[in-house]
């Protein structure tokens, strides 16, 4: 009940934002961009093709934990993105706050984290494949986003410098 409520609160929390925010000051040219990052952002729904395994009591408590964990943060991240929210690569305005201070991608950790919770009620490897794939996904799609980061605000790169992209305290 509490891992639902926690999707809904996140699906609803990403609607309102598409509708407030921000236009988008620049946008990166071509199809590429645009495609990584929606199969990046939807390609975790193949999920639903697979079936569920009944897992042990102690892999259901991980499980949620995981999960529950990824989607709070990932809410708490969304409320410091607000209307800068973007799916596709796009630049409406730099946010260097809260969970921003630590990692330049805060809201990709927490839904890679959350992802590896659902994917622990799996028994066979195609979910942890299909997280995986996803999860892959998200590095040129980050890199499609710091380049019109970049290009559309200066001040971007020395924020990139000195800001891990995804695991605060490792700079990669």
């Amino acid at each position: 009940m509490v891992s639902k409520s926690g999707s809904l609160i996140f699906s609803l929390l990403q609607a309102v934002l598409v509708c407030v925010r921000r236009p988008p000051l620049r946008k990166l040219a071509g199809l590429t961009p645009r495609l990584v990052a929606l199969l990046a952002a939807y390609s975790s729904f193949a999920l639903v093709l697979l079936p569920l395994a009944p897992p042990s009591a102690v892999r259901a408590w991980i499980s949620r934990l995981v999960f529950f964990t990824g989607t709070t943060g990932a809410i708490v991240t969304l409320l410091f993105l607000g209307r800068s929210f973007a799916i596709l690569p796009q630049a409406r305005g730099p946010v260097t706050v809260g969970p921003y201070r630590c990692c330049r991608q805060p809201l990709y950790l927490c839904e890679q984290l959350s992802l590896f919770g659902v994917c622990l009620q799996f028994a066979q490897p195609w979910a942890l494949m299909i997280a995986g794939a996803g999860c892959l996904l998200q590095f040129p799609r980050m890199h499609f986003e710091e380049q019109v980061l970049a290009e559309t605000f200066p001040d971007y790169r020395a924020y990139r410098k000195n800001t891990a992209l995804i695991i605060p305290g490792l700079r990669i």
